[in-house]
C-alpha cells in the first residue's frame, strides 16, 4: 500500500498540473513585469541621452560662435595695442622735443638778457 500511495502522489492529476502551470505563469508574469520596468528605464535613459546629445550639439555651435568672437576680440586688441604703442611713441617723442626746446629757450634767455 505504501507503494500505491507513492504512485498516486507521483501521478500527475489535472489539479496538480493546473497548479504547476499557474505557478509558472505567475513566475513568467513577474519576469515580464520586471522586463517592462527595465524597458521603461532604458527608454527614459534613451530620452535623457538624446537630450544630452542635443545639448552637446547646441554647445558646439555656441563654442564655435565664441571662438569666432575671441578671434575678433584678439584682432581688435592687436589693433589697439599697435595704436597705443604708436601714441606712446609720439608722446615720448613730444616729451623729448619739449625738453629739447625748453633747454634751447633756457640757454637763449640768459644771452638775450646779457645783450
Amino acid at each position: 500500500m505504501a507503494g500505491a500511495m507513492k504512485a498516486a502522489e507521483q501521478e500527475k492529476t489535472p489539479e496538480r498540473l493546473l497548479a504547476e502551470a499557474e505557478k509558472r505563469i505567475k513566475k513568467l508574469e513577474a519576469k515580464v513585469a520586471d522586463q517592462q520596468g527595465t524597458i521603461r528605464g532604458l527608454r527614459s535613459q534613451i530620452r535623457q541621452d538624446n537630450d544630452l546629445v542635443e545639448q552637446v550639439s547646441e554647445l558646439k555651435l555656441e563654442i564655435g560662435d565664441l571662438k569666432a568672437e575671441i578671434k575678433e576680440l584678439t584682432r581688435a586688441n592687436h589693433e589697439f595695442v599697435a595704436r597705443y604703442e604708436a601714441i606712446r611713441g609720439e608722446a615720448s617723442k613730444s616729451k623729448v622735443d619739449a625738453r629739447g626746446s625748453a633747454k634751447v629757450q633756457a640757454r637763449s634767455a640768459p644771452e638775450a638778457v646779457a645783450a
